[in-house]
């Protein structure tokens, strides 16, 4: 058996402040406390939407960018509480944003698309995959600073620059999603 449940549509923001606040506060009263019950009772709860990828350019632009200014940063004096310390923080705080921009929207655009036999299998892929690509960029990064001494300021700046092409790619695939999320 099936039911349909029309939970909150974009029409919906137009309601008044507080019906919007009464909705959003009674569905978080449903997810926190009734969830169990559903497990139980074996409900199954499918949430229809469209992932919006129009967030993937931007996560990338984001991660060029941070990783250009993060060669910006003034060499430091190890202080906590210099300009250069808060400057790399908040680049470094920018890429993690970024990163974050890039890589939800394609998560939940597998768990969404992907066909429900396989979606543990087709995750674990892509984790592996990511996992996979942050040792290698970690062990680039080891060789770039360790062995052939280079200044961190330009590996960051290198990475920013090599990410560039990912960037057109994305945005080349991506460019109707772009558009309409602009829009």
């Amino acid at each position: 058996k099936y039911m349909t449940f029309w939970g909150f549509s974009t029409e919906n923001w137009q309601r008044s402040k507080r019906e919007v606040a009464y909705l959003m506060k009674l569905f978080r009263w449903v997810f926190s406390n009734k969830l169990d019950d559903f497990d139980r009772k074996n409900i199954r709860i499918n949430v229809l939407g469209r992932v919006e990828l129009g967030l993937v350019p931007f996560g990338a632009a984001g991660c060029v960018a941070a990783s250009v200014f993060l060669a910006t940063v003034p060499q430091g004096s190890g202080d906590p509480g210099s300009s250069a310390c808060g400057w790399a923080c908040f680049w470094l705080f920018g890429l993690g944003v970024a990163a974050g921009l890039y890589d939800v929207p394609l998560q939940a655009f597998l768990q969404q698309r992907s066909p429900a036999q396989s979606r543990g299998t087709i995750l674990a892929a892509y984790n592996f995959l990511a996992y996979s690509g942050m040792l290698l960029a970690a062990g680039i990064f080891w060789f770039l600073a360790a062995v052939l001494r280079l200044p961190a300021r330009q590996i960051f700046l290198t990475a920013g620059l090599v990410t560039v092409p990912v960037l057109v790619c994305i945005l080349w695939l991506l460019l109707a999603s772009t558009i309409r999320l602009l829009l």
